[in-house]
């Protein structure tokens, strides 16, 4: 009877598995698609469905629970009722589960922390040149002889409204 309650919760725990990773392959390979270059798309993709293929089949095993619940009872001990054993594999669904969704709730945060990174980069980025292209180039200097003025001129006097003050010999 143990035996069959090790199989059974490992087949629960690789169906959990495999049905999580069938469910979540899309949004896993859409939030890849936004954050990791494309050449690098198909392995990360892989590596993130392997990782959660395998921390969801080990958190449903909890086999260190199961080691201590196989090695308390004697070998000559009473049987495991049917509710026992179906408690032990439910125990290894929900193990499953837990497990799957820290595992995708951490890596959807860190792909929504890089993605609203990157925008804001991209933004900042957009504003810089925007704003560079519209700042107002400096005047160009008189390149031939006959556009510059002499230095007597009213240009470099300061024109008209700069008067001196009596007795000051300052300009105001």
């Amino acid at each position: 009877m143990d035996s069959l309650i090790l199989g059974f919760s490992f087949a629960a725990a690789v169906a959990i598995s495999a049905c999580v990773v069938s469910l979540f392959s899309r949004s896993i390979d859409e939030s890849l698609v936004r954050v990791v270059p494309q050449e690098l798309f198909p392995s990360w993709s892989r590596f993130v469905k392997f990782a959660l293929f395998t921390v969801t089949l080990v958190g449903g095993m909890r086999l260190s629970d199961l080691a201590v619940f196989i090695m308390q009872r004697a070998p000559t001990g009473p049987p495991i009722s049917a509710g026992e054993a179906l408690l032990e594999v439910f125990k290894t669904i929900t193990g499953s589960l837990v497990a799957a969704s820290v595992l995708l709730l951490a890596f959807f945060v860190a792909a929504l922390a890089i993605d609203a990174s990157m925008r804001v980069f991209w933004l900042r980025r957009e504003a810089s040149e925007k704003a560079a292209a519209h700042k107002p180039r400096p005047a160009e200097r008189p390149s031939s002889v006959s556009e510059r003025q002499p230095v007597g001129s009213e240009r470099h006097a300061g024109g008209k409204d700069r008067q001196r003050t009596e007795g000051s010999g300052r300009f105001l």
